[in-house]
């Protein structure tokens, strides 16, 4: 019996990311005066701006696929360091979403987000990186 294991969390992947590139459009747009020159993918995460309730879930549900996919990732493949990569680069986003920018600062640094932040930059491109170079062919 074929597995589709891989078309689930490929599709949970590309609906993750496609919701998650429509909103952050959207949240541009309602974004009072927003510049993608001048201003961080943060700030549309900050509670007191209108895009925060279209970035924060958005974010949030692009974590949560990410995670979901990773699940489906270790079922089809049994990558034990490779799927715990996607899971860490799922996680990231969701903490992003919880903790804008402007919660849990500590001298003017928002601690909790700014790790969430850098979680989800290092472990995405280091867990797609693994996953095509050691499995492109299983594509």
């Amino acid at each position: 019996m074929d597995s589709h294991n891989k078309t689930i969390a490929g599709a949970l992947l590309f609906v993750g990311g496609l919701q998650f590139i429509v909103a952050m459009i959207v949240a541009e747009a309602v974004y009072p005066n927003y510049s993608i020159s001048g201003n961080y993918i943060s700030d549309l995460g900050v509670w007191s701006k209108p895009s925060a309730i279209i970035f924060n879930p958005s974010i949030v549900l692009l974590g949560l696929t990410i995670v979901i996919g990773a699940y489906f990732i270790q079922r089809e493949f049994r990558l034990g360091a490779i799927t715990g990569l996607f899971v860490l680069a799922g996680v990231g986003p969701i903490g992003v979403g919880l903790f804008p920018e402007n919660t849990f600062l500590a001298n003017g640094v928002p601690i909790i987000h700014s790790i969430a932040a850098i979680i989800s930059f290092v472990f995405w491109r280091n867990s797609r990186n693994c996953l095509l170079q050691n499995y492109s062919a299983s594509f």
